[in-house]
């Protein structure tokens, strides 16, 4: 039964709803699989701990930022400092057919670098890794998309100048290629070196050189197909 509220109860403070889950109103017929569509909107006090937060090389401090939709910051050291969020290495996405999507900016206008997406391992760029991921590097030209299997990696110039605007970063990986977008436009496409092992969500702050580097996200998505 759908949800629903009378006036004159809800005036009196009395309210009487049947409520229907979010999934059941948005998924009826449960295209995506309900375990593995995982939605973070980095608002409140502090982070859920869900997210691992992880340091790889170097320093970093992670907080939620007190500012209108400014989401949650990873500050990264002094040079090559590597930080990340992730799911502690619990992957819960097959490859093909998983969307990442979120929205994310560098604070700094030189030597700061973020990666959005899904990998295999969750700290750092990690070694025997399976990963497909938007890259900010905001010492390049252009936005990035980058893969990696057991036999390379591949990375996509996305065709976008790099900036420290928020950007809608999205990745999917579908039977035949990814697909990178950025701001609902499709920036590049990739046919070669397409994960083929379990993932989990991820967002990565790196330090090119200099003291301190500042990566924020507010909103992140992924699910399977």
């Amino acid at each position: 039964m759908p949800s629903y509220f009378s006036p004159n109860q809800f005036g009196s403070g009395q309210v009487q709803a049947q409520q229907d889950s979010f999934l059941d109103h948005f998924e009826p017929e449960l295209s995506v699989e309900p375990l593995t569509h995982f939605i973070e909107w980095f608002s409140g006090d502090q982070i859920d701990n869900i997210w691992q937060q992880e340091v790889s090389q170097g320093s970093a401090i992670f907080s939620m930022i007190g500012a209108i939709g400014e989401g949650f910051e990873i500050e990264t050291g002094a040079l090559n400092s590597d930080a990340s969020l992730s799911f502690n290495d619990k992957r819960h996405y097959e490859p093909t057919g998983a969307v990442a999507c979120g929205v994310a900016r560098n604070v700094d206008a030189t030597d700061s670098l973020f990666e959005l997406g899904l990998n295999e391992v969750g700290a750092g760029p990690g070694g025997a890794n399976d990963y497909s991921k938007v890259r900010c590097n905001i010492n390049t030209t252009n936005f990035q998309g980058l893969s990696r299997n057991s036999g390379g990696v591949t990375v996509v110039d996305l065709g976008i100048p790099v900036n420290t605007n928020w950007t809608y970063c999205r990745t999917e990986i579908t039977s035949a290629n990814i697909q990178y977008s950025l701001d609902g436009v499709l920036s590049g496409t990739q046919t070669d070196n397409r994960p083929n092992q379990p993932m989990q969500p991820l967002f990565r702050g790196f330090t090119i050189s200099g003291s301190t580097a500042g990566h924020r996200i507010r909103y992140y998505e992924a699910y399977n197909t």
